[in-house]
């Protein structure tokens, strides 16, 4: 596998806070390690997966699956967690559809 497709697994709040720091162009999935519920897609630069954001703690009960290839990214979210649903943070599409200027 590329480095482009690789999909990473932070088990430290200090590994995950490395790769989003070194990777603001990537992407990110949040969800609960029970894994229930929805499965949310934000770019590495949103504030909400930030160090000092709501979601950020990889070491009590969330996950971060992060990549640089978001159809990686998507393709794994789906195969691992199909009922689950993936949705989008707004803030990141938000800021997306005006970076393509799509709105």
């Amino acid at each position: 596998m590329d480095g482009q497709s690789m999909l990473v697994f932070p088990k430290r709040d200090a590994e995950y806070e490395q790769w989003v720091h070194q990777h603001p162009d990537g992407h990110v999935i949040h969800m609960r390690k029970a894994g229930t519920g929805e499965l949310c897609w934000h770019r590495a630069d949103c504030g909400h997966i930030q160090p000092d954001g709501k979601l950020r703690f990889v070491e009590t009960n969330a996950i971060k699956a992060c990549s640089l290839n978001p159809g990686a990214l998507a393709a794994w979210a789906m195969s691992q967690y199909p009922s689950n649903g993936l949705h989008y943070c707004e803030t990141c599409r938000d800021k997306w559809l005006k970076e393509h200027k799509a709105i």
